[in-house]
């Protein structure tokens, strides 16, 4: 959120002949807004997970996302999802994009959509029954916002 992630626009500031281009669509220039998730890519990843929760105000501009996710104008439920679906999908971004630099098998989007989606079963899972209305309606809500987009399984 502070714009810190070593992308390698930034890197490309100490190491001028560092391969700039984005490795999961290897299309532009890495840089965090494109990362996340201005690259089609991980742009795909983060539509399949979210739009059905933010219907008609999906977005993916970085800037927008930053702004949305410290001062929502969703109910609690979805604003817990909302807020945990982002870290989640941006941590398996990350990982993905280093994986990728670092020489392994690249993941496809339906892979990763898969685990962020377990992720985030798993994380409501355990709030569920914490007491507060909006964490057991959580629950209950991601499985409804997946069947929509036909990610449940």
């Amino acid at each position: 959120m502070r714009d810190r992630l070593q992308t390698t626009d930034r890197m490309q500031h100490w190491n001028i002949a560092i391969n700039t281009t984005c490795v999961l669509c290897n299309e532009e220039l890495e840089s965090v807004c494109h990362l996340f998730f201005g690259c089609w890519f991980s742009g795909q990843i983060w539509r399949k997970l979210i739009e059905g929760l933010m219907q008609d105000d999906f977005i993916t501009d970085w800037n927008v996302l930053k702004v949305l996710q410290s001062n929502p104008r969703l109910n609690p439920t979805k604003t817990f999802i909302f807020r945990y679906a982002l870290q989640a999908t941006m941590h398996t971004v990350w990982t993905e994009r280093n994986a990728r630099r670092h020489g392994e098998q690249p993941k496809d989007i339906g892979c990763l959509v898969r685990f962020v989606d377990k992720t985030m079963r798993l994380r409501l899972l355990l709030v569920k029954g914490m007491g507060q209305q909006y964490l057991d309606e959580a629950l209950i809500t991601w499985f409804g916002i997946q069947e929509s987009n036909g990610e449940a399984g």
